[in-house]
């Protein structure tokens, strides 16, 4: 059995972002989908919200969402997609690589990005002369770019105030 949470940070944001509804919590969320997306009611968004944890990641795969709603798989990862669009940037992810490539996007850093994609595990371990002999960098400007890298929100749920801060 899949577990459905409701987070606080989806209802919170969603209703600071789209003020101009004069619902609140997730009923803004499905309304703006609605009126900007389908113009119908969609059970992918309401299901696929009540699937994201309190740190704001997607914690279902997107294969049981489908089977779930009924769905295709192509609906329900444009569906994400525009979740994923929200505030706080990240929210939605399906991973840690995922929630910071989402808060890069707008970024022009390419080795940022590269980086991110290929070493978070050698920035998890502090291995700077590594990354730095891979992408020929001097270990400051890996440096540099490592903290960076960790003022990104590896949780955007808990920008909402979630206990789930661990």
């Amino acid at each position: 059995m899949v577990s459905m949470v409701i987070s606080p940070f989806i209802i919170y944001g969603v209703g600071i972002l789209f003020e101009k509804y004069e619902e609140s919590g997730e009923d803004t969320l499905f309304k703006f989908i609605e009126n900007e997306y389908y113009k119908n009611p969609n059970t992918d968004t309401k299901t696929i919200e009540r699937m994201i944890d309190d740190n704001g990641y997607l914690v279902t795969p997107l294969e049981e969402i489908a089977e779930l709603t009924k769905s295709k798989l192509d609906t329900v990862e444009e569906v994400l997609s525009i979740i994923q669009s929200f505030e706080p940037v990240g929210v939605g992810a399906r991973t840690l690589k995922e929630c910071l490539l989402i808060q890069m996007k707008d970024v022009d850093y390419p080795i940022v990005k590269k980086i991110i994609e290929n070493n978070l595990e050698d920035i998890a371990y502090n291995r700077i002369n590594k990354i730095a002999k891979e992408y020929e960098l001097t270990s400051c400007d890996i440096q540099n770019i490592c903290d960076f890298i960790k003022t990104l929100e590896p949780k955007p749920g808990r920008t909402f105030g979630s206990s789930s801060d661990e």
